[in-house]
């Protein structure tokens, strides 16, 4: 069932399980201009989240049966749900309990008992920064770019619809909570965010039609990473490999598709021999190369891919 937003207020959704605290709340929102909605339990929160998508989620972190964490878990896990701001309401105001409600995904917590004040304070600040993230989500998807939205844990927030065609040619067609990104870039992000910089740095993947180059920065406004990839018409370049490195024809064909990101069995289903026979050629190709490793092979033929034109 789709979900449906009621027209012309910012809809704040309570859960809480104090219906005097929900009264309270709900009054306050409304006198401010919002649109108040009430639920006294997680698995109400959730029925209410199938019909309605609120601009704002405030949830209390101690209820009955499912918690607040275990609900703000939930609601991450939603594709659908994941980028609604949920601002903790919670008298647990000690550091463990702080970090936990961020780790499920929460984006702040107030301490109660609430003041009406500060809680439409930072609700209105979560607006605003919603607000941005959609219009450079907008943006992108006018421009065509191919992008990747993700948080602070490097989990996929949203992805334009050229980015899944550039994951689906480097080996998966929707990376998120439920699927795996393909392993050379998942590998090549992780290791990019280790060193926390603005300007992360970029990498190139071969895909069986060209060279796909990624670009990572840290974003201000989302608070966390940007993914940006770029594809280009550089095609392997059989003949130029053999002739760089003395490569036979057989070792060249396993090189291009290494550098296509398949693995031992992949190749050997592909060229119809054994995994232990690609093997052996790999090793000669990597003596060939000077190099110990599958990436480092890689590097070499994507750089050969870019330096030379399709033969």
């Amino acid at each position: 069932m789709s979900m449906k937003t009621l027209p012309d207020r910012d809809i704040v959704l309570i859960v809480d399980d104090v219906p005097n605290n929900l009264n309270f709340l709900s009054t306050a929102l409304n006198q401010a201009g919002f649109s108040a909605l009430v639920a006294l339990d997680g698995q109400m929160a959730l029925e209410q989240l199938k019909l309605i998508r609120p601009h704002v989620i405030l949830l209390d972190a101690v209820m009955p049966g499912m918690d607040g964490f275990e609900l703000c878990r939930r609601i991450q896990a939603d594709p659908a749900l994941r980028d609604i701001p949920v601002i903790f309401m919670t008298a647990l105001d000690d550091t463990e309990h702080v970090i936990r409600g961020f780790g499920t995904g929460a984006v702040d917590y107030v301490v109660k008992p609430v003041r009406p004040a500060e809680v439409i304070a930072r609700i209105h600040a979560h607006l605003r920064r919603s607000r941005s993230v959609q219009q450079a989500r907008q943006a992108l998807e006018s421009a065509a770019q191919a992008a990747v939205a993700l948080d602070e844990n490097a989990r996929v927030l949203w992805m334009t619809e050229p980015a899944r065609r550039v994951l689906a040619a480097l080996g998966t067609a929707a990376p998120d909570t439920d699927s795996e990104w393909p392993p050379a870039v998942a590998r090549w992000v992780a290791d990019s965010l280790k060193n926390g910089a603005t300007e992360i740095g970029s990498g190139s993947f071969a895909t069986e039609t060209g060279i796909v180059t990624a670009t990572l920065t840290t974003d201000p406004v989302m608070g966390g990473s940007l993914l940006l990839f770029k594809s280009e018409s550089h095609k392997f370049n059989m003949s130029g490999v053999r002739e760089q490195f003395g490569l036979t024809h057989r070792e060249a064909e396993i090189l291009m598709w290494v550098a296509y990101g398949k693995t031992n069995r992949q190749i050997g289903e592909v060229l119809a021999i054994s995994p232990r026979t690609v093997n052996k050629h790999l090793d000669h190709v990597f003596i060939k190369l000077g190099v110990e490793t599958r990436a480092a092979a890689t590097a070499i033929a994507i750089t050969r891919m870019q330096n030379q034109s399709t033969g």
